[in-house]
């Protein structure tokens, strides 16, 4: 069986509105269809513990896979990001291999 494998993002959102007309919605079921679940997130949902605060929104998504985390990418989160969410929102993006349970 695959390993899970998740997708931690920050997002610094500078237009709410303009962030959810900017097609997130096609993103978020392009997610959901490629068997990807949002574990957390939310706006501002992430509290700072120690460091510098976190973005407003800090979704953390996990994926049956590596290989269906880097489709969706591929295929929806990357064009959305470079062409309309840019506008509205700052990112930074960070995958990593889930840990066998036993």
């Amino acid at each position: 069986a695959a390993v899970p494998y998740y997708e931690v993002v920050e997002i610094s959102v500078k237009d709410q509105a303009g962030y959810e007309k900017s097609g997130v919605d096609k993103v978020r079921g392009a997610t959901r269809a490629s068997g990807g679940k949002v574990l957390a997130g939310g706006y501002n949902k992430a509290h700072g513990l120690i460091g510098a605060p976190p973005a407003n929104r800090f979704p953390i998504v996990a994926y049956p896979s590596r290989e269906a985390q880097e489709k969706v990418w591929a295929d929806s989160v990357k064009p959305w990001m470079v062409e309309e969410a840019v506008k509205y929102a700052d990112f930074r993006a960070v995958g990593l291999e889930g840990i066998e349970q036993k």
